[in-house]
């Protein structure tokens, strides 16, 4: 006999990783995009007032947005592991019946 119930959570076990993969690329593009921006604006800034003053100013803010990436950069991976490792068990999650 079909179960369908347990052939709806294997395909359930199946998709998760998937989806925290597509979850993880939304995140690192949105991160990409504003550090993209906040470089552009701290370039901008820079010209319209080339002073020592603000060129520490914007070094310090770039700084903060590289922290910033790298912490969004560790937490991809980590996902990113995560996901591999849950698509690799998703067989023996749905035959031991979780």
């Amino acid at each position: 006999m079909f179960d369908h119930r347990a052939a709806g959570d294997f395909v359930e076990a199946i998709q998760a990783p998937y989806r925290a993969g597509v979850n993880v690329v939304g995140i690192v593009r949105e991160r990409n995009t504003n550090y993209t921006l906040t470089l552009a604006e701290l370039t901008g800034d820079m010209i319209q007032d080339p002073t020592p003053d603000t060129f520490y100013r914007n070094a310090r803010a770039l700084a903060d947005e590289r922290v910033k990436q790298r912490e969004v950069f560790e937490a991809v991976i980590s996902e990113t592991a995560s996901a591999y490792l849950d698509f690799l068990y998703a067989p023996f999650y749905y035959l031991r019946g979780n």
